[in-house]
Parts: C-alpha cells; structure tokens; sequence
C-alpha cells in the first residue's frame, strides 16, 4: 500500500505541488539568500514561489539550514526548501509555530528557532 507523501522538498517539486494547491506551509532555509545575489533560475522560482503562498496565504517560514534540512531528512546534499502537505498529527506543534509566526514582522519575513522547527 501506497503511504500519501506528507512532505515535499525540493524547488521544482514545492512549485508544482503549490500550483495543483497541494501544500499548506512552506519552510525556506535561511542560508538560501546566498542565491538572491545571483540572476538564476533558483532565485526566480523561490521568488514564484513565495508570490503563490502570498496569493494563497500559504505561510513561508524562513527556519533553520540547508545542511539541517539535510540532515533532519536524511538526505544527501542540501535542501534549501520544503513544503509539508499534510500535517495531521502534528496540529498541535503547527498551531504553536503559527502563533509564534504571527508575532513575527510578517508570514515571509519572520523566522522560527531551529529548536522548533
């Protein structure tokens, strides 16, 4: 039997998860702004992205590490971004992290501790 993902990393994968409206949070790396000095593709498509969440208001929270992101997924590389899908189960720590957000100077510019992400 096939498990529902519950999670998304990946640049291309969070834009196409968030255009078929698939994704309810999104976390951006803090290190990621090494790119925004940069004219690429990666720095458009985490520009596309936090436009859709804007529109949508799907909060983007800006926590943590690549190499963190890497690591608390086990995975090779660096994640610079990942969108969770479902987070059922886990209500409580989301409800939590959103009241720490709204404190926060606003949905794409506030950060989490790394403790709590």
């Amino acid at each position: 039997a096939h498990s529902k993902r519950r999670l998304i990393y990946g640049i291309k994968e969070i834009l196409k998860h968030l255009k078929a409206e698939g994704i309810n949070i999104v976390f951006v790396a803090k290190d990621f702004e090494i790119f925004k000095d940069c004219s690429t593709d990666l720095t458009n498509s985490l520009e596309e992205i936090i436009e859709v969440c804007n529109r949508r208001n799907i909060p983007v929270i800006h926590a943590s590490t690549r190499s963190k992101f890497s690591h608390h997924l086990n995975k090779p590389g660096s994640i610079s971004i990942i969108g969770i899908v479902d987070y059922s189960g886990a209500e409580e720590l989301y409800n939590e992290m959103m009241k720490k957000k709204e404190k926060s100077d606003g949905i794409s510019e506030g950060n989490v501790e790394d403790t709590d992400v």
